[in-house]
């Protein structure tokens, strides 16, 4: 994808680094979908530019939450969908290739759902012809 690295990022003496790993404390978050990173923080913890971070916003890739102010703010769930878009992007899959799997992956989560409910309906219907 046009834009994620494909390396560690690099600092300005020209080293690279691996991206920062996360204490046990931070990782342990009550709700990874809480919204507490700033743009900015997201960038370094992910090593994508914070342009590019809105350009995977405006492409639908990322949602990150909003402030009252409007502000962008990222949860932990954000920071591994940069971080799967970024190996999706490494194994040589195009934007236009990631985007089609995740509108697939989002329709099979939907067939999943439709399909436990119908299996739910279905045991109860079977449930109620046995009580009869």
């Amino acid at each position: 994808m046009q834009g994620i690295p494909q390396r560690f990022p690099v600092d300005a003496h020209g080293n690279e680094h691996a991206m920062p790993k996360r204490s046990p404390r931070q990782s342990a978050s009550v709700d990874p979908q809480q919204p507490k990173y700033s743009i900015t923080t997201m960038a370094e913890l992910t090593g994508v530019h914070p342009q590019q971070l809105r350009r995977l916003e405006k492409a639908g890739m990322l949602k990150p939450a909003r402030s009252q102010g409007g502000t962008r703010r990222y949860s932990d769930t954000d920071v591994a969908q940069v971080e799967r878009l970024r190996n999706l992007a490494d194994a040589g899959i195009n934007q236009a290739g990631i985007e089609r799997i995740l509108e697939l992956e989002t329709a099979l989560e939907a067939a999943e759902a439709r399909s436990e409910a119908a299996e739910a309906d279905l045991e109860r219907l079977r449930q109620t012809a046995s009580s009869d």
